[in-house]
């Protein structure tokens, strides 16, 4: 393979007079040669090297690359210092020996910065990054692939382009330079290259084309609690559900909650919208996290109340709950407790998301009032569940 490069910028050597004009990338030669004029070397001297320095230094640029040119231009300049001190003692008026003392301390300074730089520059490539054994493409549209290649010491090269090609499995679109189209499912390894350098990958077409809205589904967030896995509904276009997904998501408050991964971890009460990117689309999930009371005497905004259910035949349990609205939760927790009922005297409820879950609205204080069924055998006991969650 032959790579060919071209410099940045273009250099002007010469304008055809004898003049000299533009330097390209001659930033460090001009300030080297201004504090040599400021120290008092004789102009006629440093003018003359500096001309040839400049139009060596383009001329390298051109056909060896401006990292060769700069190399070459340091070499010279410490050659040369000799014959600039030399120039120096013959032409420099009396006050300024205590100027060139605090300059070349300087000098000395900027030259150290240079070596270092050298020393640290990047070295010839030697890997591509590490990257996952599959990577996933969500999109239906156009994606590029950019794997960078790196030297030994693990630093990004720029300018390198790797190539890339399909080798097995399912025929997929993918071009040499990189770029990927997953019009529809497959799995296909493909090699990426540099050189004599490559690796392969598996490549995982799965194209999504929206998200379903369940935010009824969403888990149930408590400061303390446990941390919850967030419901994303990915489906493809023939609207079956897409369960291999890569993508991101934030959190729009983090002081509400925060993300490990796709599990929210409840961190104050309040409410707030988790943002998720994948495939190119954007689901925005509304999530609200409560804090545990132990009582509904005084419920305020996204507080949380779950008493424990237990009844014996014919008994009733009941709260009192403030005017406001609330999401209330209510299941037995096995086939026998399903006689257990659930009334809102005060309060007017329908059903939302599921069979057990609504929401109520109290315009005035109101009852929750849970009754096992009588009649039943002594001794026998029902149990269940009951979330209470104010709203507003």
């Amino acid at each position: 393979m032959t790579i060919h490069v071209t410099p940045r910028r273009a250099a002007h050597v010469g304008d055809g007079t004898g003049n000299r004009v533009a330097r390209t990338g001659a930033e460090l030669p001009s300030m080297v040669e201004q504090l040599l004029l400021t120290l008092g070397v004789d102009p006629d001297f440093t003018g003359a090297v500096f001309g040839d320095f400049a139009e060596e230094y383009a001329h390298r640029g051109l056909h060896d690359g401006i990292s060769a040119a700069r190399r070459w231009y340091l070499r010279e300049l410490l050659r040369s210092t000799p014959h600039f001190v030399r120039s120096w003692f013959r032409h420099a008026r009396r006050y300024q020996p205590v100027r060139l003392a605090a300059t070349l301390s300087g000098l000395v300074v900027a030259a150290s910065a240079i070596v270092i730089s050298f020393a640290t520059r990047n070295g010839p490539p030697a890997r591509l990054e590490r990257i996952p054994d599959a990577i996933i493409v969500n999109s239906p549209e156009p994606v590029q692939f950019r794997l960078n290649v790196l030297d030994a010491a693990g630093h990004v090269l720029r300018d390198k382009r790797v190539r890339y090609q399909w080798e097995s499995g399912d025929r997929l679109n993918v071009s040499t330079t990189g770029v990927v189209t997953c019009t529809e499912r497959g799995d296909a390894l493909v090699r990426a290259s540099f050189a004599a350098i490559r690796t392969t990958f598996l490549l995982r077409c799965r194209p999504i084309d929206r998200f379903a809205k369940d935010w009824a589904g969403q888990p149930l967030l408590v400061v303390g609690g446990p941390d919850q896995a967030l419901r994303i509904q990915a489906l493809r276009v023939d609207g079956t559900r897409e369960t291999s997904l890569a993508g991101t998501a934030i959190v729009r408050d983090s002081d509400i909650a925060s993300l490990n991964g796709l599990s929210v971890h409840a961190k104050s009460p309040g409410g707030t919208m988790v943002y998720v990117w994948i495939g190119g689309i954007v689901d925005v999930i509304p999530i609200t996290v409560f804090k545990r009371v132990d009582n509904t005497n005084a419920l305020h905004p996204f507080d949380y109340f779950a008493p424990s259910l237990r009844l014996a035949s014919g008994q009733t349990s009941e709260w009192h709950i403030p005017a406001g609205k609330y999401f209330i939760s209510f299941r037995p927790d096995s086939i026998a407790s399903q006689a257990l009922m659930l009334s809102t005297p005060g309060a007017t409820c329908s059903q939302f998301g599921d069979a057990y879950s609504y929401f109520c609205d109290a315009s005035i204080d109101a009852k929750l009032v849970v009754t096992a069924p009588g009649g039943a055998s002594p001794g026998r006991e029902f149990s269940g569940y009951l979330g209470v969650q104010r709203r507003s």
